[in-house]
C-alpha cells in the first residue's frame, strides 16, 4: 500500500513550541564556558573541522563529523564519520535538526527562520562522505540512520537546552517522520515538507502521475524539449561547465562527469518541473508553466543550476547561499506535534 504524508498546515504549530515554558531545562548545569568553539572540541564522538568565512547574518556556521557504528545493533563492526553542519546562533533558542534525505544542503531551512533557531543539516548515512570504506550496503535501513541522528541529539543536547524539532523536504522529510517513528521522544515537533511514503521500489506511481498531469500537448512539448536538449547536447554542456567552473563545481561525482550528469537533468526534467510548482494540481491549468517548453539555448540556463547542486567527493567551502527557489513560499507539508 502507498500512502502520502501531505497536506497544507499551518506554520504556526512551529511558531507555537517557541512559547513552551522552559522550567523543564531549569535544573541542567550551565557550561563552564560560553565560547561555542570550545564547547564543539570538547563533545564525544565529535570532529571540529572549521568554521565557515561567511554565514547567514546573526549565525555562525561550522563544518563538523560525528563518529558513528557502522552498525548501532553491533558497534563491534566498525565506524565512519557523519558529515554535519551546525548553524549557531544561541545556545538558548531551539534547535531545528533539518535531514537532506540525502547530502548536506547548505541553508537554513524555512522552520529555522520562523523560530529564531539554531540549525543541524544532518547528511545521510552513505550518501556523500558520509560513508564506510568498505560500504556494507546491509546497513543502509532507516533504522540505523534515525539512531545516527538520535546519537546526534543526545551529543548536541548538552549544549542547547532548549526544544528541538525536525524537518526536511521530500526524501528529507521522510527520513525526519521516520525519526519520530523510532524516537519519537526526541523531538517536540516533526514538520515534513512534502514528504511521500514510498513502500514500493517498483511503484509506477509517479510515472503514471507524469503521464496525466498538465495534457497531452504540454507533455508533447516538453518532451521534444528534452529531445532538442539531448542533440544539442554539445553546446550546451559546453554552458553548463562553463557555469560550473564560474561557481567552483565539479562533476567529479558522476562517473562519467558532465555527460552523465546532463542526461540525468534532462531525464529529470519532467518530474522536477512538476514536483517543485507551488500550486496544488487542482488549481493548476493544463497550459504548460511559462518556460518549461523553451527552445534549448533557454534550458541550458535552468539545466546549468541544477548541475551545479550535485555534490562532489570533496568538501567545499562552507557559504551562506539561500535555498533552492524553487521550495521558497510552500506550504505543503505533514506536521506532528507531541
Amino acid at each position: 500500500m502507498r500512502r502520502f504524508l501531505m497536506g497544507s498546515v499551518s506554520l504556526a504549530v512551529i511558531v507555537g513550541l517557541v512559547a513552551v515554558p522552559q522550567a523543564a531545562h531549569a535544573a541542567r548545569a550551565t557550561p563552564a564556558t560560553s565560547d561555542i568553539v570550545t564547547l564543539l572540541q570538547h563533545l564525544p564522538d565529535i570532529t571540529y573541522l572549521s568554521e565557515a568565512p561567511s554565514a547567514p547574518a546573526g549565525f555562525r556556521l561550522f563544518n563538523l563529523e560525528i563518529r558513528q557504528p557502522i552498525d548501532h545493533a553491533h558497534p563491534s563492526r566498525g565506524y565512519f564519520e557523519q558529515h554535519v553542519l551546525l548553524y549557531h546562533r544561541d545556545v538558548a533558542a531551539p534547535m531545528v535538526v533539518f535531514t537532506g534525505g540525502y547530502f548536506n544542503y547548505p541553508y537554513l531551512s524555512e522552520p529555522t527562520r520562523i523560530v529564531g533557531g539554531n540549525q543541524l543539516s544532518v547528511e545521510h548515512r552513505y550518501f556523500g562522505e558520509s560513508r564506510p570504506v568498505p560500504t556494507d550496503w546491509r546497513y543502509l535501513t532507516i533504522w540505523q540512520e534515525a539512531t545516527d541522528e538520535h546519537h546526534i541529539d543526545q551529543v548536541f543536547k548538552t549544549i542547547y537546552h532548549a526544544l528541538w524539532i525536525a524537518t526536511g523536504i521530500s526524501k528529507g522529510g521522510m527520513t525526519a517522520i521516520y525519526h519520530r517513528r523510532f524516537y519519537p521522544a526526541d523531538y517536540s515537533g516533526t514538520f515534513a515538507w512534502s514528504a511521500p511514503n514510498d513502500t514500493d521500489v517498483r511503484s509506477t506511481a509517479y510515472t503514471d502521475f507524469l503521464n496525466r498531469v498538465d495534457g497531452d500537448q504540454c507533455r508533447a512539448d516538453l518532451l521534444s524539449v528534452q529531445r532538442s536538449a539531448l542533440q544539442d547536447r554539445a553546446a550546451l554542456e559546453a554552458k553548463i561547465a562553463a557555469a560550473a567552473g564560474a561557481a567552483g563545481e565539479t562533476f567529479d561525482y558522476w562517473k562519467r562527469g558532465l555527460d552523465e550528469a546532463f542526461e540525468v537533468i534532462v531525464v529529470q526534467t519532467p518530474f522536477a518541473g512538476t514536483a517543485r510548482r507551488s500550486r496544488p494540481p487542482a488549481r493548476r491549468s493544463t497550459t504548460c508553466t511559462p518556460g518549461t517548453t523553451r527552445t534549448s539555448a533557454g534550458w541550458a540556463s535552468t539545466t546549468s543550476k541544477a548541475s551545479r547542486s550535485s555534490r562532489t567527493p570533496t568538501r567545499r567551502p562552507l557559504s551562506s547561499a539561500g535555498p533552492p527557489s524553487t521550495f521558497a513560499g510552500s506550504s505543503g507539508g505533514c506536521c506532528t506535534t507531541r
